[in-house]
């Protein structure tokens, strides 16, 4: 889901949920102001050298990571919440 950012309190703010079994193997708050860079300063570089479409989406990774005795495993299922929505994906096998 892309919503506008006036339609949120806080852009920023976001949970990460590991579920496993029914069970939450891992849980996490963060803020994306702990990026080392800001939206605004990855948009930025990403345009310097690419023509860049209406509409378009830059995605990024989130500062939480699980420890190293977390691993991902086929039907765990990985939610990160916002304000405005929730990303779920199920782990498949390969």
């Amino acid at each position: 889901c892309i919503v506008p950012a006036e339609a949120i309190d806080d852009p920023h703010d976001l949970e990460m949920t590991i579920e496993r079994d029914g069970e939450t193997a891992f849980r996490d708050p963060t803020n994306t102001g702990e990026m080392a860079r800001t939206g605004d300063e990855l948009a930025t570089f990403y345009r310097r050298r690419n023509k860049v479409a209406d509409l378009c989406v830059l995605v990024t990774g989130t500062c939480i990571i699980p420890p190293d005795d977390i691993s991902l495993a086929a039907e765990d299922e990985v939610t990160i919440d916002i304000e405005s929505g929730t990303l779920q994906n199920p782990v498949t096998g390969v």
